[in-house]
């Protein structure tokens, strides 16, 4: 399970944190996600999203996840 505050429009210029835990209720740890960037779909090894520039122009953004 991911969870995260909702930063709203006020503050999508922020990274966001997200809580992560596995089936079972096991803490998995954090991810964070840039700013600007609309978290859609998480896969086992990468999140799918979208980012808006500054110009407020979407693109999709596959970010890979990795042990840091």
């Amino acid at each position: 399970m991911w969870a995260g505050e909702y930063l709203g429009l006020a503050r999508r210029d922020e990274p966001q944190t997200w809580y992560v835990w596995d089936a079972s209720g096991v803490w998995l740890g954090t991810v964070e996600t840039p700013a600007r960037f609309e978290l859609m779909r998480v896969g086992r090894d990468e999140v799918l999203g979208s980012w808006r520039d500054l110009v407020d122009v979407e693109h999709p953004v596959v970010l890979g996840l990795g042990k840091g």
